[in-house]
C-alpha cells in the first residue's frame, strides 16, 4: 500500500486504513500484514478536520467518545508501529536550485 501526502492523514483515518486492510486481507496483523509506504512532507498540509499524526494534543480522558478512541488508537499505531520504522529525509531535493522556491518552503 502506498500513501502519498501522509501529512493529510489524520489519526482517525489511519485507524480506518488499518481496520479496512485487516478485513480485506483476513489478517489481524497491523494493516492486514501489508507492506506500507507513506510519503510526504509533514509541514506541507495538515488534515482539515481531525488530529494530525504528529500532534501532541491527544489527551485520554475518563469519558472516551468513539472519535477520541480512534484518535488515541491511530496515534498509538503511528508511534509504536510506523514511526520507529520510518526513514526521514532531511534535505530538500526537489527544485533545490530555485532559491526563491526553496525559501517559500
Amino acid at each position: 500500500m502506498i500513501d502519498d501526502e501522509i501529512s493529510m492523514v489524520c489519526c482517525t483515518m489511519l485507524v480506518t486504513m488499518h481496520l479496512t486492510s485487516q478485513k480485506l486481507q483476513s489478517n489481524i496483523l497491523q494493516f492486514g500484514g501489508l507492506n506500507i509506504m507513506f510519503m510526504g512532507y509533514f509541514v506541507q498540509f495538515s488534515p482539515i478536520i481531525d488530529t494530525p499524526l504528529l500532534s501532541t494534543n491527544i489527551q485520554p480522558t475518563f469519558t472516551f467518545t468513539n472519535s477520541t478512541k480512534k484518535k488515541v488508537i491511530g496515534k498509538s499505531i503511528w508511534e509504536n508501529y510506523i514511526h520507529p520504522n520510518n526513514i526521514i529525509l532531511t534535505r530538500q531535493m526537489q527544485q533545490s536550485k530555485d532559491i526563491k522556491y526553496v525559501t517559500l518552503l
